[in-house]
């Protein structure tokens, strides 16, 4: 499990549930499950869960009818991150949990991420439940971008940024209630989104007629795309910028050690510790 091929791509640890994915290729047919079709990546999720770490360029390509990149079996959850990316072309399934998992959920913490899906019954991600804290995520698909099978599941994008396009209005984000055959489209939960962003949606597929996001649309919407919204840092301190600032509190520790960097960002610029916090948090 430390080199599952043999050639440093995947690697597992079983302490912490943990699959890294390193400049992991696959192009092909995909293995064949009778009840699923072809997949490219199937697992058991361990109770805890289980954690996908990307590590630089990552693609998974199964061309088999019926065609998955990721499923997973169990209530446990999935979160993906890492510095690296992953793009997946499939047929019908980007990435799933199995049955939708009656509690499972799906949270990406960073990493760029592109999904196409290309079957005309096809969807990008399906779980209850959706959580996105950070990084980049694309999809392309026939059908559904995200979808829950629970009239509880709900999908969260707390930061990074989200662009969806489908070839049927209102499927970016839904809920399908199989059971009767009814598609409710659902919008995003951004209420806990960290910062601030900007929320676009159009009628074409492209993204070409995108303007301002109008719920009164859901229905309507083939695009939607969420992103971070970078806010210019202030002029202030005579003139100096908050990157000027940094610098001078930076050079200080260098020269003259903790005692120097007090000297000059408290005495010199007179400001307090909130003062010096801010400047960091600010983009």
């Amino acid at each position: 499990y430390e080199d599952v091929l043999g050639d440093g791509t995947v690697s597992y640890n079983p302490t912490t549930n943990t699959l890294t994915l390193n400049n992991y290729v696959y192009n092909g047919v995909g293995a064949e499950d009778e009840d699923i079709g072809y997949y490219g990546l199937m697992a058991d999720f361990p109770t805890e869960g289980l954690t996908i770490v990307l590590v630089g360029n990552n693609s998974i390509t199964v061309s088999g009818s019926n065609s998955a990149g990721m499923i997973f079996v169990g209530d446990g959850d999935l979160t993906i991150k890492g510095d690296g990316s992953l793009t997946i072309n499939v047929g019908r399934q980007g990435i799933c949990l199995a049955e939708y998992s009656v509690n499972g959920k799906i949270k990406i913490d960073s990493g760029n991420i592109n999904i196409t899906a290309t079957d005309s019954a096809s969807f990008a991600i399906a779980a209850k439940d959706f959580v996105m804290t950070g990084g980049d995520l694309k999809i392309n698909t026939k059908m559904f971008g995200f979808a829950t099978l629970s009239a509880n599941g709900a999908f969260c994008i707390n930061g990074g940024s989200v662009e969806i396009s489908t070839a049927y209005a209102g499927y970016a984000f839904i809920y399908a209630d199989m059971e009767h055959e009814n598609y409710n489209p659902i919008k995003p939960d951004l209420s806990n989104y960290v910062g601030d962003y900007n929320m676009t949606a159009g009628v074409n597929t492209n993204g070409s007629d995108a303007s301002e996001f109008n719920e009164g649309y859901l229905s309507s919407y083939k695009y939607i795309k969420i992103a971070s919204v970078n806010n210019t840092p202030e002029e202030n301190n005579n003139g100096l910028g908050a990157g000027a600032i940094v610098g001078i509190v930076l050079a200080s520790v260098v020269v003259a050690g903790i005692g120097g960097f007090a000297l000059v960002w408290f005495v010199i610029k007179k400001k307090s510790w909130a003062d010096f916090i801010a400047i960091f948090k600010k983009k």
